[in-house]
């Protein structure tokens, strides 16, 4: 009745790669169209699929202060291929934030770094690891919650400055 476009994952939903595999089959078999099957797989301490057979890969800060971009888009291709295969085709990274703000409280490792051009370029090629693999990328957090002091899991944080600075 609802049709769906898709669903998205949490850690109590993926007990294993098998489950999730089955999971995703069953509700793609049960559809007249293609799902999309969405997961918050940003890498270091920040893994939705996280089971025994998963691979931890570094998170976003770590793969920066490598200095290597390509290296983001080949972390990033293979942990795509591990949640294709899992049955994952869409994933909430990479976060482009850019870590502005000494004082907020969630974006720190999760972001590539202080410097906006970095930050592109890493993120530019984090996503096109994943579309490599075949996983949708879906870059976040819109609008700059790096340069919020608020955790946004606990209330509405909000971007202050003039149209210039924004």
């Amino acid at each position: 009745e609802l049709q769906p476009a898709g669903f998205l994952f949490y850690p109590s939903n993926v007990p294993s790669t098998e489950a999730a595999r089955a999971s995703t089959r069953q509700l793609q078999e049960a559809a007249d169209y293609p799902l999309l099957f969405g997961i918050d797989q940003e890498g270091g301490p920040f893994t939705t699929y996280r089971v025994d057979d998963a691979t931890i890969f570094p998170g976003s800060m770590a793969l920066a202060a490598a200095g290597d971009p390509q290296l983001a888009r080949e972390v990033a291709r293979a942990g795509g291929e591990e949640l294709l295969w899992a049955g994952f085709n869409m994933n909430f990274a990479p976060v482009v934030d850019v870590n502005s703000n000494p004082d907020n409280p969630i974006i720190g490792i999760r972001s590539f770094g202080d410097d906006a051009a970095s930050v592109g370029a890493f993120g530019t090629a984090y996503a096109a690891g994943l579309a490599d693999a075949g996983v949708i990328a879906v870059a976040k957090h819109f609008p700059g919650h790096g340069d919020t002091a608020v955790d946004s899991h606990l209330a509405l944080p909000s971007v202050d400055g003039d149209r210039a600075r924004l």
